[in-house]
Order: structure tokens, then C-alpha cells, then sequence
């Protein structure tokens, strides 16, 4: 490691130079930020980390709502009202130098979907592959998804409830081929 330029130093063996505040480039550099960014929104602004995904923070007080994506030094806000996101910002700024790039014109629509709505996962994964050169086919197939997302609004999956006779289907027989010589009954089958 080079010594930064206007440092003077004496030739004295056996001294060390002690960072007051970090630089880019360094192995701690990713966890002081975490540190002071996680200090700046939970302890100043009121945040609380998602217990599922630890890069969401939220805030809920009334009907205000809050939410915070966090990437490396990259940061998403919505809100319920905009009054709430110039407040947010207006807290970040107060504690680091901050860039507004403005509203948000697009989503990483696969985030979302693992995040926020994982029962589209599949779905958006594979509609993700044509991003770069999406056709008419892919557009429908997108309406599909948000034709979903419309009548599936009001639902929501419970974890730890009390009635504990849950049922699932599944249909793979779809994907079954069975082994040479054996009956078509589509049954699952394994080739050795």
C-alpha cells in the first residue's frame, strides 16, 4: 500500500498510518458502510430491517408506509406519500453526500419477484431472458403476469397459523420420461 500524497512521513521504522475514515478499495470498506449506513437509517431514521430479506428496511406509522431497497450504495424509497420520501431523503442528505437520481423509471423485476412476491419468480425469471429483445409473445406473457398480480392483490400466504391442514398438488407428470420398456402410464419413473 502506498503512503496518499501530501503525507509526510519520518523514516522511522515500526510506525503505522491509522485511516480516520474510509477509502474505497479496502477489504473493511463494505462493512463500515453497511455500519453507518445501517446507523444513519435504524437509528436515525427510524427504520427496522426485514427479518427475510436484509437488505429491505421499512417503516410503518399509521397508514404511512416506508420502504428501502438497499444495494451496495445504491438505495430504492417508496412510500406511501411523497411527503415521507422528501423526509427520508432529506435525512439522508443531512448525513452523507447523496445523488437524486429522480423517480424510478424501471425495477430489477427479478428482486421483486423473490422479494416481494415470490409466487412470480418463475415467471419473471424466464421473461427476464428476453429483456434484451422482447417480443410480442413476451409482452402478452407479461400482461399475464400483471393480470395476476391484479387478482391475486388481496391474497397474502401466512406462515405460523393455527390451522395446520394444509394440502398441496402438484402435476409433474408432464415432465416424466419414462425408461425404455417401461409402461406409458405416466407414473414417475427413474432410469438407471
Amino acid at each position: 500500500m502506498c503512503i496518499p500524497p501530501g503525507i509526510t512521513v519520518t523514516e522511522t521504522k515500526g510506525l503505522v498510518l491509522c485511516l480516520l475514515k474510509l477509502i474505497y478499495g479496502l477489504h473493511q470498506s463494505g462493512w463500515l458502510w453497511y455500519q453507518k449506513l445501517w446507523e444513519i437509517l435504524c437509528d436515525v431514521l427510524g427504520m427496522k430491517q426485514c427479518e427475510v430479506d436484509q437488505a429491505l428496511l421499512y417503516r410503518i406509522e399509521g397508514e404511512s408506509v416506508m420502504i428501502i431497497m438497499t444495494h451496495i450504495d445504491n438505495l430504492m424509497l417508496v412510500g406511501s406519500t411523497m411527503k415521507e420520501i422528501r423526509k427520508i431523503k432529506a435525512g439522508l442528505h443531512s448525513h452523507l453526500v447523496i445523488s437524486d437520481l429522480g423517480e424510478i423509471n424501471w425495477i430489477i423485476g427479478i428482486y421483486v419477484s423473490l422479494g416481494m412476491c415470490p409466487d412470480i419468480a418463475y415467471a419473471v425469471g424466464i421473461l427476464s431472458k428476453f429483456n434484451e429483445k422482447p417480443g410480442l409473445v413476451h409482452w402478452n406473457m407479461l400482461k399475464c403476469v400483471y393480470v395476476y398480480l391484479a387478482g391475486t392483490r388481496d391474497l397474502k400466504l401466512t406462515f405460523g397459523a393455527h390451522q395446520a391442514d394444509l394440502t398441496g398438488y402438484a402435476d409433474a407428470s408432464s415432465m416424466v420420461l419414462p425408461c425404455p420398456g417401461a409402461p406409458n402410464d405416466r407414473k414417475l419413473s427413474c432410469c438407471q
